[in-house]
């Protein structure tokens, strides 16, 4: 026993771990119950005396108070919040959604259409035919003329450059396309492999 509502761990640890041994087990599956009456699931019964336990509440502290207190959402705002991240991952792989949770959508304002979509390509990426030359890479990078000479003779190509580095300012990554340059700020913690 891990503690009381007079004696026990404090209770940072405790919320923590009755977020990973309790928390994570309702939530699990729970947009399977996306339409059922609160009355009749006994997992709100077991997050109010989950979260009275972490925060040493009375059982007559009032729940709002107590949900307020350990800074967790109802059980019914995670199963809502659970059924639109499934729902959204549904959509990007083109599946169609259940229709409790497209009920509930319908009652938001959440438009899954902007959501990008995963294309599968309809040739398999080991049977594709890709050309890729780099033969610049074996190049020193002062040698100017080499580098013009081969943009000549690849003129009818798509071409893409890629640069990358790090220095003690930071890393980061910049792409050349036609008339189109990006450049991006990497996490100071990435390689230049990353980049």
């Amino acid at each position: 026993m891990l503690t009381h509502t007079s004696w026990g761990e404090y209770s940072s640890s405790l919320k923590i771990i009755y977020k990973s041994l309790i928390l994570s087990k309702l939530e699990y599956g729970s947009f399977l119950f996306i339409n059922v009456k609160p009355s009749i699931l006994k997992m709100i019964t077991v997050h109010n005396s989950g979260l009275r336990l972490v925060s040493r509440a009375f059982r007559s502290s009032p729940i709002p108070s107590l949900l307020n207190i350990t800074q967790t959402p109802p059980i019914g705002l995670i199963r809502k919040k659970n059924a639109m991240i499934l729902a959204s991952r549904r959509s990007q792989n083109n599946l169609p959604s259940h229709k409790g949770i497209r009920n509930l959508l319908q009652n938001t304002n959440i438009d899954l259409s902007g959501i990008i979509r995963h294309e599968c390509p309809y040739i398999p990426s080991w049977i594709m035919d890709i050309n890729i030359n780099t033969t610049l890479s074996l190049l020193p990078k002062a040698d100017m003329k080499e580098f013009h000479s081969f943009l000549d003779n690849h003129q009818k190509h798509t071409k893409f450059f890629i640069d990358n580095s790090k220095t003690n300012l930071g890393v980061g990554a910049a792409v050349l396309y036609n008339e189109i340059k990006q450049m991006f700020k990497l996490p100071d913690f990435c390689l230049v492999f990353t980049a």
